[in-house]
């Protein structure tokens, strides 16, 4: 659980979910209509290449992971990521920079460490095999959030 989760105080189960994906909705207020977590992502990220990296926090109750930045501003908390050509771990570094992201997608997970629900987006240059990159859920929500309570602030 991320610090922006622990902040406020959040529970991924409390979120109402997406008929179409099974993501959380998210809804800061009732004039505020309810944004599907994934739609979102794919609206922000989808096609847009790589600019930056934000290396991971220094203070691990932070967020220790890095995070992409994309044309545009959007940031996509890395958790993991990996070489589809090697099946290795991939670094998030600067040399990532220029890779676009060509897919987005939501996952569910039952495994030996339990339930597990994160987005996923792929990344290509052309000349590499794709990246896939696992995304910090809480993350994303707060992102989106924070969003929506910008659309309805003065």
């Amino acid at each position: 659980m991320t610090m922006a989760f622990r902040k406020h105080n959040y529970d991924l189960g409390n979120f109402e979910r997406c008929e179409e994906h099974g993501c959380p909705l998210v809804q800061v207020a009732q004039n505020v209509e309810p944004k599907c977590l994934l739609e979102w992502v794919v609206e922000q990220a989808a096609e847009r290449a790589v600019v930056d990296i934000l290396p991971p926090s220094e203070n691990p109750e932070d967020y220790p992971y890095p995070s992409l930045v994309l044309e545009g501003g959007m940031v996509l908390p890395v958790v993991k990521a990996l070489d589809t050509g090697t099946g290795k771990a991939a670094e998030v570094n600067l040399s990532l920079t220029g890779w676009q992201v060509s897919e987005v997608a939501y996952v569910v997970s039952e495994g030996p460490g339990g339930h597990m629900e994160y987005v996923t987006v792929e990344m290509t240059d052309g000349r590499h095999a794709p990246i896939l990159a696992g995304l910090n859920l809480d993350t994303l929500i707060y992102l989106l959030e924070d969003a929506q309570f910008r659309s309805i602030e003065p």
